[in-house]
């Protein structure tokens, strides 16, 4: 009984230490953040101090073109709203009354992705400009700083900061000032949820290999296109989503940054199930947001091959499809455009007869990246959904084929869609993703429709 009570006595005395301990660590956590904040603080106070605002009208002028830009042409409105207004939006005792106005212009419930689009796009200006020969333009090269104390201060009830503003603002400080960017990456992780919360809600059903086995090609078609220090690229097989994905490259022991809100590891972009193709994945969370405010700011270029039908089958009629062109079609009321050229023309011959082909790919690139707009310019703009895909169209085109390549792809959840080019300009990369050969059957298969 005397032992009992000495070892009940000894685990309470090390529960205490451990959370005295824990007491200890969030302070001097807090204390770290108070004391950066503090020194921006001070900073700001001195520059507010030798730079007046202007008047209020004119403030209120520039919140509502930055509103009106980006209405009419997105965040690449905002960019250039903000280079002719630089004056203006880069000195930083301007920056708390223009939050102000903006939260005023757009706080109604039907406006308020208005104000994520001009915040993130201010970001992203003060981001480029800090990474860029345009350092000059800023007053302070401590902008997205600044500008994020701001929008906290401001306490904008309807829109809080999300993983792109911090990645912006890390970004736009992370060679300047560290201190100030090691604070906003720590701010950013803490929007994750647990992987525990997300495990339960994910039901993924992928069959794993053998733990030793590193042989990620040959077991599930993951080809390694780049490995760099911080990232890698892999070529995306059609069919398998982005979970399972994860889910391998964890298992097989590769390391994953941890900085996306919603629980999910190293994704810094998306592609769909049935998309095939380049995909970016960030080893570390400092590159994570690097790379998230590249993809942000359109400084990635990436291309997509899209396989469609040669003539109109959505309305019946032969309409002849451009050799290139341009697609201008909104997107949720949101500005997006698509170039697209066609990779076979249609006035080239079959290898079974002189007539035209039924099928022909087209390389398209987007400005603007929003979801599903390939899928959407493909079947919506140019009235060409991409084969087998199940929401555009694509796959009610094809209801006469039932061979076996087709009932695999259906299986498959595959479509003919696949990103083929990406570069990373900061680091000097550039990968070719080889259209998937599964589509040589599927054009085949095409081409015997009557």
């Amino acid at each position: 009984m005397y032992n009992i009570v000495q070892l009940l006595q000894r685990i309470g005395v090390l529960c205490l230490f451990v959370f005295f301990q824990e007491v200890r660590l969030s302070t001097l956590l807090k204390a770290g953040r108070d004391n950066v904040s503090s020194r921006v603080s001070q900073s700001c106070q001195k520059d507010d101090s030798n730079n007046a605002p202007i008047n209020e009208q004119e403030i209120g002028r520039i919140a509502r073109t930055l509103g009106q830009a980006y209405d009419q042409s997105g965040i690449q409105g905002v960019l250039n709203a903000c280079d002719q207004e630089m004056s203006v939006i880069s000195t930083t005792a301007n920056i708390p009354y223009l939050v102000r106005d903006i939260h005023k212009n757009f706080s109604s419930s039907n406006r308020r992705r208005s104000i994520t689009g001009i915040i993130n796009g201010m970001m992203g200006w003060g981001c480029r400009c800090s990474n860029t020969i345009d350092q000059s333009t800023l007053e302070d090269s401590l902008f997205c700083w600044k500008l994020l104390d701001a929008v906290d201060n401001s306490h904008l009830s309807c829109w809080k900061p999300d993983i792109v503003t911090l990645s912006l603002a890390y970004t736009g400080v992370a060679d300047s000032h560290p201190p100030e960017a090691s604070a906003i990456l720590a701010r950013a992780k803490q929007l994750r949820r647990g992987d525990s919360e997300k495990e339960e809600k994910e039901n993924i059903t992928l069959n794993m290999p053998d733990a030793k086995n590193k042989e990620l090609s040959s077991e599930h078609g993951f080809h390694i296109l780049y490995d760099h220090a911080d990232f890698f690229i892999l070529n995306k097989p059609s069919g398998v989503s982005l979970p399972e994905i994860e889910r391998v490259l964890r298992h097989h022991d590769i390391p994953l940054s941890d900085l996306n809100p919603d629980g999910s590891r190293g994704l810094v972009h998306r592609l769909d199930v049935g998309t095939s193709g380049c995909l970016v994945l960030a080893k570390t969370n400092a590159i994570h947001a690097q790379l998230i405010s590249q993809f942000f700011l359109r400084q990635v270029e990436k291309s997509y091959l899209a396989l469609v039908a040669c003539d109109n089958p959505m309305h019946g009629s032969s309409n002849k499809l451009l050799s290139s062109g341009i697609i201008d079609l909104s997107i949720d009321g949101r500005p997006s455009i698509s170039y697209y050229e066609k990779m076979q023309t249609d006035d080239a011959t079959s290898s079974r007869s002189l007539r035209p082909p039924k099928a022909t790919i087209l390389r398209i690139r987007t400005q603007q990246g929003r979801k599903h707009q390939v899928r959407i310019h493909c079947s919506k703009g140019l009235q060409r959904p991409i084969l087998l895909d199940p929401l555009y169209g694509g796959e009610r085109i094809m209801y006469a084929i039932n061979s076996n390549a087709m009932k695999q792809a259906r299986a498959k959840r595959q479509f003919c869609l696949h990103a083929d080019e990406l570069s990373l300009p900061k680091w000097g990369v550039h990968v070719t993703a080889p259209m998937p050969l599964w589509w040589e059957q599927i054009i085949q298969d095409v081409e015997k429709i009557q």
